[in-house]
């Protein structure tokens, strides 16, 4: 009965405050955060961040010190940053996000950022602001709205940029490292591209299903060949949620790097982390996107796996290999939503069983 509660809630880390009503529907999966920072709110229903950016009550703090309504975000693009001064990452990004949101705004893009931040103190919230030049919108420190939109986004490690449609609908939260490969902005607004690059991002890796194509060793005709398949079973399986999944990624490792070797180790397969040499991991994330690795181990073949982080387990396709095709992968993937595969557990354990 835990691990079920466990993974019905999606219960990662603890505390943990999940608020139900009399009839058992969901209020809110994450009510620590909002039943500290506003008691007298209760029940602490979830707001959708489109209920709070419209609210007539919103006061955001402009770069000069005067406040913005939600009639001032009406129409736009929006990115939430989550970032504080005490954060190293989060002060080497701010530089290149500023300079991305004044490129834009000088194409004349509809498109505004608010500061949520972390800090933990009004001083720091104050020194950041002003040490950064941060050309847009904040939170105010004392604001609860900041609690309430670190828990609608999920956020657990910084930075963390979350882009936005007009009508508050995300877009990508990856919108650091969509950033970081696109600062002059001509892919804005970072539409998720259906099969993600581990060597760009690792996006939704640890709270999503994702099934990834480890073809970090072959030779490039090779991957673009099961690049290809996993393109067309992933074309597939997205327009019926791959007979049942409600939300999954697809993951290419199309060279060796130290988020490849990452995977490679949670499951055990040859070439992960103790074969190519562990480096100092980014400091929010035990995926280092960055580097890549030097020391290839060519014994390492291709391999499919579908990775459940959030529930410590993994299921590996048999038989993969160069000869993997479409038709393959998809039989695959709609196996293991139909529960005929055996799952595995992840080297790791993030506190739930499989």
């Amino acid at each position: 009965r835990r691990n079920a509660i466990i993974t019905n809630f999606e219960t990662l880390e603890v505390p943990c405050l999940v608020l139900i009503d009399e009839e058992g529907n969901l209020i809110n999966k994450a009510a620590l955060g909002p039943v500290l920072s506003d008691p007298d709110a209760y029940p602490w229903r979830q707001q959708s961040v489109a209920e709070m950016l419209s609210d007539p009550s919103l006061a955001l703090l402009r770069p000069d010190g005067s406040t913005a309504s939600a009639a001032d975000l009406k129409g736009k693009k929006i990115g939430l940053y989550f970032s504080a001064h005490w954060c190293a990452p989060c002060r080497a990004f701010t530089p290149t996000l500023a300079e991305t949101y004044l490129e834009l705004n000088g194409q004349g893009k509809d498109f505004e950022i608010i500061f949520v931040s972390s800090d933990k103190s009004q001083s720091q919230f104050d020194e950041y602001r002003t040490e950064a030049a941060m050309p847009w919108l904040s939170v105010p420190f004392d604001s609860a709205l900041r609690a309430k939109l670190q828990t609608a986004m999920d956020v657990k490690s910084y930075p963390t940029f979350v882009v936005l449609d007009e009508e508050c609908n995300v877009i990508t939260k990856g919108g650091r490292d969509a950033v970081q490969a696109d600062p002059m902005g001509d892919e804005f607004p970072w539409v998720p591209k259906l099969i993600k690059d581990l060597k760009v991002t690792t996006d939704g890796l640890l709270e999503t299903p994702s099934i990834v194509l480890l073809s970090d060793n072959a030779d490039s005709s090779t991957t673009d060949k099961l690049l290809a398949s996993l393109t067309t079973a992933a074309e597939a399986l997205t327009k019926d949620q791959g007979g049942g999944w409600k939300d999954f990624n697809f993951f290419v490792a199309k060279g060796t790097s130290q988020a490849s070797a990452a995977v490679r180790s949670l499951v055990g397969m040859t070439g992960g982390m103790e074969d190519v040499g562990k480096k100092a991991p980014r400091e929010d994330s035990i995926f280092d996107d960055e580097d890549e690795s030097d020391d290839e181990e060519a014994s390492a073949p291709p391999a499919l796996v579908l990775l459940q982080v959030q529930n410590s387990r993994f299921y590996e396709m048999p038989n993969a290999g160069e000869g993997m095709d479409a038709g393959d992968i998809e039989a695959f993937v709609r196996s293991v939503a139909a529960g005929e595969v055996e799952p595995q557990h992840l080297a790791f354990d993030m506190g739930a069983e499989a």
